[in-house]
């Protein structure tokens, strides 16, 4: 049997849709849907002055929801 649960066969793919900078209060932003499957991608980005005891080095901060 070639094919999945869905009735699709095994060379079938689901319906990809890529939608970029959709969110204009963020400096960057992706949504991708392939199915039934949502996903939401932001990016914001600050720059904000090193600290005194590392004055060379960043930081880099990142959140899941």
């Amino acid at each position: 049997d070639n094919s999945r649960i869905d009735g699709r066969n095994c060379l079938e793919y689901r319906p990809i849709e890529i939608e970029t900078n959709f969110m204009p209060q963020t400096h960057g932003s992706v949504r991708l849907r392939i199915g039934n499957t949502d996903v939401l991608i932001t990016v914001k980005v600050e720059i904000d002055t090193p600290s005194l005891d590392r004055p060379n080095e960043g930081k880099l901060e990142f959140f899941v929801d």
